[in-house]
């Protein structure tokens, strides 16, 4: 059933209906918290004019129904599905399996291939290839038989993707499973996100940002410039990673990473304050963190010292210690999220068994020492 698209034919400037639902994921997060952490990356993106020029375009194109705009010179396969009020932009070349929803707005010299779906109000801006085949030798062989597209990519709603960013499909070898980016994501200038990775809403992606392939990032994270995250490794919610970092393993929801190779320094603690996060929960998280991760107690430390747990071995069982402590204090999961959420992470993570958790950066015993040493969690 054809309604409310245009189908493409031979005449440019028409595109074919397309019915997509897209199902945002959830956070463990409270709604409070995430319309706050949603004020927070607001605040680190501010400054920006594209929200001026997108809100421009849209007074231009107040009506949903209209045909969407393509360039004489864009190349748009008459198979391409095309939503209302679309822009594509000179010299964008669209493929035959690609859906562009409604005002996604394409700027000069994008390429959109495979079977690509762009979610509603989306900007692309020049240079951007998107959805092309994966860098994966295993892909090449099984795919190359085929000839169709067996690259998956959906990108989610209100996107900003800046030039020269690519964003690869998924392998062939991973069944019905996209690579996917969440809504309201900043993917900005020369950033790269491999095949089958899997980026949260609100996610930040600076600069020359490269993700490597099977990544998964969490809700409100924000990776600072040229930052290289190997694959198969995830980043939690709302952490924070330092420019410049090489990042070869997991990092703890809501830490701050940082260095090559990357260690945890501690909490996101502006972010969560931004989020608006109670300082009951903050000290908890910060004497959790501390415990789990081996950091002893200092001066430094008095606000909220390690918990008084059980010495462990390692940093699960450390982590199992944790979770029996919340239980018998009564810290459901219900009313702190975001405290089981980081427990939670490490105790799943020896089935992320192609990763390891990042590990601390570990003050020296003297409280007044400026050096500092990592010790391995493992």
């Amino acid at each position: 059933m054809w309604v409310g698209r245009w189908k493409t034919h031979a005449v440019r400037g028409r595109a074919a209906m397309t019915t997509i639902s897209w199902t945002t994921r959830m956070s463990s997060t409270s709604t409070a918290s995430v319309e706050s952490m949603e004020a927070f990356v607001s605040h680190v993106t501010r400054g920006n004019n594209l929200a001026a020029a997108w809100s421009e375009h849209h007074d231009r194109h107040d009506n949903r129904g209209s045909a969407p705009w393509i360039h004489p010179t864009a190349i748009v396969h008459p198979s391409a599905a095309i939503g209302h009020n679309a822009h594509i932009g000179p010299y964008s070349i669209i493929g035959p399996d690609v859906e562009l929803e409604d005002g996604v707005f394409l700027q000069a010299h994008v390429i959109v291939e495979g079977k690509t779906r762009i979610g509603r109000d989306t900007v692309i801006h020049p240079f951007a290839c998107i959805g092309g085949e994966p860098q994966d030798k295993k892909h090449a062989r099984q795919g190359s038989n085929s000839s169709s597209s067996t690259s998956s990519l959906v990108i989610g709603d209100n996107c900003i993707i800046r030039e020269h960013v690519t964003i690869h499909g998924s392998t062939s070898y991973t069944l019905d499973t996209p690579t996917t980016v969440g809504n309201d994501c900043w993917i900005l200038c020369g950033a790269h996100i491999g095949h089958d990775c899997s980026v949260g809403n609100r996610v930040v992606l600076s600069n020359n940002v490269c993700v490597a392939g099977h990544v998964e990032i969490g809700d409100f994270a924000i990776i600072g410039g040229q930052v290289g995250l190997k694959q198969h490794i995830k980043i939690g919610t709302l952490a924070m990673i330092g420019g410049k970092s090489a990042v070869d393993g997991d990092v703890l929801p809501y830490g701050l990473a940082i260095g090559n190779r990357a260690k945890i320094a501690g909490l996101n603690l502006i972010g969560l304050r931004r989020a608006k996060v109670s300082r009951q929960d903050i000290k908890l998280m910060l004497r959790m963190y501390r415990y789990m991760f081996g950091v002893p107690s200092c001066n430094k430390t008095a606000f909220a010292p390690a918990l008084d747990l059980a010495a462990k071995e390692s940093i699960v069982l450390r982590a199992e210690e944790v979770k029996t402590y919340l239980l018998d204090q009564q810290v459901d999961s219900a009313t702190h999220p975001m405290v089981h959420e980081m427990v939670d992470f490490v105790l799943d993570s020896p089935n992320r068994f192609r990763s390891s958790m990042c590990a601390a950066v570990i003050p020296s015993a003297s409280a007044s020492s400026k050096s500092w040493s990592t010790a391995s969690q493992q």
